[in-house]
């Protein structure tokens, strides 16, 4: 769905909130990353219809062709002029020129009244964080039924990429591991430390891209990390991580494992 990985965008969208000095003033010349400066964003779905369309299209967001979705057709439809219908256009079947279909099929758009623009704020102000109040706000959709079903949508569709891109992707080179306990604290020995919820995140790193895999977990025991790594990490990689027992077998495991003693 998108060209940077998800993660990608809010690390962006959270480091800068743009410049208008240093907008990209060329619509074509703008790639998903470039929205972390919200003047990109705003001058491509600014433009006339025809050009944020093909934007869409040249980003793989809307398709230039799809099957022809009529039963036993097996032919192909591509993009026809047509100026009474939304977009300019839509669908049509080579082997059934009546055989059509709206230009938002087979898209996250398809079963949408709403603009595509207004679409698309909610989603990037849901990437840049904001809260499910504010998406509705910049975007103008209804707050406790639009914009509650899109973000439910939104969330789908981040739970699939990350199957089908992230769940099993390889971190190679040099990795660093580590895990951290998340969730209450006590401060100056008042009240209860057992009390409220705590969780393990187990987290890797590769050097040279700054890539990162998080994991919420159980517990930090090597049967439940260990298969972590070995999913996530080439046979091979340098790994450094702390003097916990967990990480004893890496060496065995095919990897080159360094430790570093904090104390």
């Amino acid at each position: 769905m998108w060209s940077a990985h998800y993660s990608d965008l809010v690390i962006m969208a959270r480091r800068s909130g743009g410049n208008f000095r240093d907008r990209i003033q060329d619509v074509e010349s703008i790639e998903i990353e470039d929205w972390v400066n919200p003047w990109n964003f705003y001058f491509l779905f600014m433009q006339n219809e025809e050009i944020y369309l093909e934007w869409c299209r040249k980003n793989n967001i809307l398709a230039r062709t799809i099957p022809c979705q009529i039963e036993n057709c097996g032919g192909e439809m591509f993009l026809k002029s047509n100026k009474t219908r939304t977009g300019g256009g839509n669908f049509r079947c080579d082997k059934d020129k009546d055989h059509k279909k709206a230009i938002r099929s087979l898209s996250f758009f398809e079963n949408s009244n709403l603009t595509i623009p207004d679409i698309m704020v909610f989603i990037k102000s849901y990437l840049d964080g904001s809260s499910l109040l504010q998406c509705s706000l910049f975007s103008g959709m209804t707050y406790k039924s639009t914009a509650v079903n899109w973000a439910s949508f939104v969330r789908e569709l981040f739970k699939e990429y990350f199957h089908r891109h992230i769940r099993c992707r390889k971190l190679s080179g040099e990795i660093e591991i580590d895990e951290s306990l998340f969730g209450r604290r006590v401060k100056h020995n008042r009240g209860n430390p057992n009390k409220g919820v705590k969780i393990w995140v187990f987290g890797m790193v590769e050097r040279s891209s700054n890539t990162i895999i998080l994991y919420p977990v159980q517990d930090r025991s090597a049967e439940t990390m260990l298969p972590l790594i070995v999913r996530h990490v080439e046979p091979g990689s340098t790994i450094y991580s702390d003097g916990w027992s967990a990480y004893c077998e890496l060496n065995n495991l095919g990897f080159m494992h360094f430790t570093v003693v904090h104390k």
